[in-house]
């Protein structure tokens, strides 16, 4: 870490030994200036509705980066972020990724990864979690064979770029390949985190998830609902590796 540490010239790095959470660390220790927190072990990660992440000390990736930004976050950053970091990961792993809407990353055996996004004051805290390094006991791993520093590296300095010029229109382009690797068929039924059942008809250009529930189309901001399974498939994986994403375009 100390070396990955030298090498981030572009951005301070507070390499923590043990922390609650590295986006609960950079709320307490506020920066005046974009700063990266990582950590060997964290003990109290959390995601989207206040969702618990577990992390292995040594394995897994538990990192977030405090921006300077003014004015109102776009919903759609969230997204947005969530499918580039999809294509970064890409290249650090054999096995095939889905981004799932909002903010996570699911290979077939499980979700890896999964990324939030807090105003704070002036600024942004982009805090992200990654199984890197095998297997979980419970869950799903990226099965990385290298180690996470170059690709660290790399995004935290696209996030420095990026991420200051992000508008509503950068997701909109992307937008339309967000379902080559979304983890849910167009038009597919599945099942809300309340327990309702709906179809999913993917996210709008707003960043906001559609889907035809209760009889009429309800579009759903992040922090809110999310789709936890499919309808009928408890558990199922959607999208095993290799199939063919040609016949989902309906």
């Amino acid at each position: 870490m100390q070396a990955w540490a030298r090498r981030a010239s572009s951005v301070p790095v507070q390499m923590l030994e043990r922390t609650g959470s590295t986006s609960a660390w950079l709320k307490e220790n506020p920066p005046d200036a974009p700063t990266l927190a990582i950590a060997w072990a964290q003990t109290a990660g959390y995601g989207q509705q206040g969702r618990v992440w577990r992390m292995r000390p040594g394995q897994d990736l538990a990192f977030s980066l405090f921006m300077p930004r003014s004015g109102p976050v776009p919903p759609a950053l969230t997204p947005w972020l969530a499918f580039h970091l999809r294509e970064q990961l890409q290249r650090w792993t054999a096995a095939p990724l889905w981004h799932k809407w909002p903010n996570d990353l699911y290979v077939p055996a499980g979700k890896v990864s999964g990324t939030l996004v807090e105003r704070v004051r002036d600024g942004l805290i982009i805090g992200t979690g990654i199984n890197w390094w095998g297997e979980p006991a419970q869950g799903a791993g990226l099965g990385a064979s290298a180690p996470p520093w170059a690709f660290l590296d790399e995004w935290v300095s696209w996030l420095l770029e990026a991420v200051p010029a992000f508008t509503t229109a950068a997701w909109q382009k992307v937008l339309p390949r967000w379902s080559d690797h979304d983890r849910f068929a167009p038009r597919q039924p599945v099942r809300l985190s309340d327990g309702r059942e709906a179809v999913y008809l993917g996210p709008d250009g707003e960043g906001r998830l559609q889907l035809w529930l209760d009889g009429r189309l309800e579009r759903l901001s992040s922090g809110g609902l999310s789709v936890v399974e499919p309808a009928g498939q408890p558990g199922g994986q959607l999208r095993p590796q290799g199939e063919d994403d040609q016949h989902q375009q309906l």
